[in-house]
């Protein structure tokens, strides 16, 4: 049996009565947000954005530039056969070390990154990088034609000793 249809009256005054309840319910849970601290936290923000632009634009580098070099070497990396890497000290081309394939797996992948930018800049092999310790402590790998610089430190010091055992101890040498 189907129910009785009901009066569009009965279905009339169930929708208001529903709609009165959604008002009130929201009523209660409107959360506004104040105006002034809303108007602040707009301004702070922009005013913070608006430094920082107007530093940037002013040429500050807010990368930290490490201390003076206490030890310095450059080197140039060359690709072997196996996956190895020759390394020889800059000019004289003496044979620093190779590191075989399969091993320091650090020092080729660094060094293959490097060559990456390189290549990207269309320059090739040729010119060393530059290897320091500085009176900060930290162990630095330059490239003199991309720009870019790596902290070695910051990938851990047995990352950092893979490279820092082609320079003579700083007197300031990295701790064990």
């Amino acid at each position: 049996m189907m129910p009785a249809p009901q009066s569009a009256h009965h279905l009339l005054a169930a929708l208001d009565e529903e709609r009165a309840f959604d008002h009130a319910h929201a009523q209660e849970h409107d959360h506004a947000v104040p105006r002034v601290p809303l108007f602040a936290a707009i301004s702070l923000a922009l005013v913070a954005l608006a430094l920082v632009a107007l530093v940037r634009l002013a040429g500050f580098d807010p990368v930290d530039a490490p201390s003076a070099e206490q030890v310095a070497r450059d080197l140039r990396f060359e690709d072997r056969p196996g996956g190895a890497v020759a390394v020889f000290d800059h000019p004289s081309q003496n044979l620093v070390a190779i590191v075989p394939g399969g091993s320091d797996s650090f020092v080729r992948s660094t060094m293959r990154s490097l060559a990456r930018d390189r290549r990207r800049e269309g320059v090739g092999a040729e010119a060393p990088f530059h290897l320091a310790w500085h009176a900060d402590g930290r162990l630095t790998l330059s490239d003199p034609i991309t720009g870019r610089r790596l902290d070695l430190i910051a990938f851990g010091q047995d990352n950092a000793r893979a490279f820092a055992r082609w320079l003579p101890a700083p007197t300031n040498s990295m701790k064990d």
